[in-house]
C-alpha cells in the first residue's frame, strides 16, 4: 500500500510529460519496424494538470492518462525489445522499471476489475480523446461538417455552388438590411437605375431617417434646393378659395355634422394655370375645423357669456395647437386614419440641435416618407428644407402661422415647394382654416395629379386631426379640473350648512333646558353655584 501511495505521488505534471516525449520516441520506434500490431496511436496528445502537494494523496488518474497508460503498455509489448523499451522510458522519466510496470499493472487491474470505468475509456478514446459532446462543440462539429460538404459540393457541381452561394449571400443581406434601412434600393435620382429619387423596399425606421438628416445637415456645404426661384406670396392661390370655403361653410352652419371631426369639412382642388404663370402645378388643400362640436361635448360654461367667452377660448386654444404643430414640424401625425400604419404618411426632423458654424437648425432638414410614391411602387423619401417660416398675431383680426418647405436637388420625387399655412378667422363666431399647397415651378419635376391631391390632402387632414386630438385632451383636462372643483365646493358647503344647522339646534336645547329648569325649580333665582363639585376627589 505504501509503494502504491509513493508510485502515485511520482506521477506529477513533469514525471507525464517526460512520459509523453518517451510515447513519442516509442512511436517513431513503431513507425521504423513497422510492426505495431493496429495500434491506434494519436500523434499530438495533450493533457491538462493540478497542481498536488508532495505531502498529499496521490492524485486520481484521469481518462487521457488511463489511455496514455493503455498506449504505453501496448507500444512496449509490440516493441522487438520490451524489456529494453522499458527501462528506457523508466530511465526517461526518472523510474525505475520496476514502479513503471507496477503503474501500468495497476492501470489494467482498475479497468478489468471496473466495467463501467473500462467503457468510459473506450468512449473516451472513440471521441478522439476530447470531452463529451457540449453545446459548443457540436456547434463547432456543425460547421466543420457544413464547411466539408460545401468543399465536396463547390467540387463537383461549381455553377450551382456559385449561384445557390449567391443567393444565400443575398438572402442573408436582406434580413440583415430590413431593420436597419428598410433595404434602400435607390439613394436619389439617377438615370442609370431609372430611379426618380430615395427608394426603400420597406418603410423605413426612425433611425435610419434621422441618420440620414444627421448626415445631410453635417454637410460643409449647405445642401442644393431643387428650384432656384422661391415663391414667396401664397394669397393668389389661397384667397379665391377661402372666400368661397367660408361662404359655404356659412351656408351650412345650421346644417347637423358640420364641425364632424373624423371628416372634417373642406375640399381639395387643382389650380388651373395659364402659359404666363410663374407655376407648372399648383394643388391646394382647405379644411375648416369650428367650436361647436367641441362645445357639444365639453360643456364648460351655463350662461351666454360663459358660452361666449368658452367659445373664445377654444378658437385660441385650436389656433396655439396648430402654430404647436408646425413650430414641432408635426405634419402628419394621423395622414389617413381608415388606412394601415404601413400605408400611412411619415414626416421626421431633425432633433433641434443648433450648428455653431450654421444659423439653420437641424430642425430645418426632415424627410416625408410616401408609400407608393418610390420606385417599383414601393416607399419613397422626399429630403426638404425650411425656407420660409413666419407667425402673425391678432387679437381681432385674422391671426396666421406659415411655413414652407422646399424640397433638396436630387432628393425628391418633384422639384417645388409645399406651403403650410393655420389662420384663426373672426367670421361666423371665429373658426380655424387649415391650409396645404403644392406648388411646382416651370422647370421644376411635377408630380401626378392624384399623387398630388392625395399629399396635400392627407397632409391638411392630419393637421385638423392633431390639432382637434390636442384640443380635446386639453378640455378633457379642464373639464375633469372644474368636476373636481365643483365636487369640492359643494362638499365644504355641505360642511359648512351642517355644522351651522348643528350649532343652531344645540343653541336652542340649551335655551329649552334654562328655561325649563327656571320654570320648576323654585330656589332658581337665588342659586349661586359653590364650586364643590368641580373640586377633584383627591384634593377633599
Amino acid at each position: 500500500m505504501k509503494n502504491s501511495h509513493a508510485l502515485r505521488r511520482k506521477t506529477a505534471p513533469s514525471v507525464w510529460y517526460r512520459m509523453l516525449v518517451s510515447m513519442a520516441m516509442l512511436i517513431v520506434l513503431a513507425s521504423f519496424t513497422g510492426n505495431n500490431g493496429g495500434l491506434l496511436v494519436s500523434a499530438e496528445m495533450e493533457a491538462s494538470w493540478t497542481p498536488n502537494e508532495e505531502g498529499g494523496p496521490a492524485m486520481p488518474l484521469s481518462m487521457h492518462q488511463r489511455q496514455q497508460l493503455v498506449q504505453l503498455q501496448q507500444a512496449i509489448q509490440n516493441s522487438p525489445d520490451p524489456n529494453g523499451t522499458l527501462q528506457q522510458v523508466a530511465q526517461s522519466n526518472n523510474m525505475s522499471p520496476n514502479e513503471l510496470y507496477q503503474m501500468i499493472e495497476k492501470n489494467a487491474q482498475d479497468l478489468q476489475q471496473d466495467p463501467a470505468l473500462l467503457s468510459e475509456l473506450q468512449q473516451f478514446a472513440q471521441s478522439g480523446g476530447r470531452m463529451g459532446n457540449s453545446l459548443p462543440k457540436m456547434v463547432v462539429k456543425f460547421i466543420a461538417g457544413l464547411g466539408v460538404a460545401m468543399r465536396q459540393t463547390a467540387q463537383q457541381n461549381p455553377r450551382a455552388f456559385t449561384t445557390s452561394l449567391m443567393a444565400a449571400l443575398l438572402i442573408f443581406y436582406t434580413l440583415l438590411a430590413i431593420p436597419r434601412t428598410g433595404l434602400q434600393i435607390s439613394s436619389g435620382r439617377s438615370i442609370l437605375t431609372l430611379s426618380s429619387g430615395p427608394t426603400t423596399v420597406f418603410s423605413p425606421p426612425d433611425r435610419y431617417l434621422h441618420k440620414m438628416i444627421g448626415k445631410v445637415d453635417s454637410m460643409v456645404a449647405s445642401p442644393k434646393l431643387s428650384i432656384k426661384t422661391m415663391k414667396k406670396d401664397w394669397d393668389d392661390l389661397l384667397k379665391p378659395l377661402t372666400r368661397e370655403l367660408v361662404s359655404d361653410y356659412g351656408a351650412k352652419d345650421n346644417e347637423e355634422d358640420t364641425d364632424d371631426l373624423n371628416d372634417p369639412y373642406g375640399r381639395v382642388e387643382t389650380h388651373s394655370l395659364g402659359r404666363k404663370n410663374e407655376l407648372k402645378q399648383a394643388v391646394t388643400a382647405q379644411f375648416m375645423l369650428g367650436p361647436d362640436q367641441f362645445l357639444t361635448d365639453f360643456p364648460l360654461g351655463d350662461t351666454l357669456e360663459e358660452i361666449a367667452a368658452e367659445r373664445e377660448n377654444i378658437i385660441d386654444m385650436l389656433y396655439a395647437n396648430a402654430a404647436g404643430l408646425l413650430t414641432e414640424r408635426n405634419l402628419v401625425e394621423f395622414s389617413d386614419a381608415t388606412s394601415k400604419a404601413r400605408d400611412r404618411l411619415r414626416a421626421v426632423c431633425g432633433d433641434g440641435k443648433k450648428d455653431r458654424d450654421s444659423s439653420l437648425s437641424s430642425k430645418d432638414f426632415g424627410v416625408i416618407v410616401v408609400p407608393g410614391l418610390g420606385k417599383l411602387g414601393r416607399y419613397g423619401l422626399m429630403y426638404w428644407k425650411v425656407t420660409s417660416e413666419t407667425s402673425q398675431k391678432s387679437s381681432s383680426a385674422v391671426s396666421s402661422q406659415t411655413l414652407t418647405l422646399t424640397t433638396l436637388k436630387g432628393k425628391g420625387f418633384f422639384d417645388g415647394q409645399i406651403h403650410f399655412d393655420v389662420r384663426k378667422i373672426p367670421h361666423l363666431d371665429g373658426m380655424l382654416l387649415v391650409q396645404v399647397s403644392l406648388a411646382v415651378p416651370r422647370g421644376g419635376r411635377k408630380l401626378q395629379q392624384k399623387r398630388a391631391e392625395a399629399l396635400v390632402e392627407n397632409m391638411a387632414r392630419s393637421l385638423v386631426r392633431s390639432v382637434s386630438r390636442r384640443t380635446r385632451q386639453r378640455l378633457a383636462r379642464q373639464s375633469q379640473g372644474k368636476r373636481f372643483k365643483d365636487t369640492g365646493s359643494r362638499r365644504a358647503d355641505d360642511r359648512r350648512k351642517e355644522r351651522f344647522e348643528r350649532e343652531r339646534l344645540l343653541e336652542e336645547m340649551a335655551t329649552d333646558r334654562r328655561r325649563r329648569w327656571q320654570k320648576t325649580n323654585p330656589d332658581a333665582g337665588r342659586y349661586r353655584p359653590s364650586g364643590h363639585r368641580m373640586r377633584s376627589p383627591n384634593n377633599c
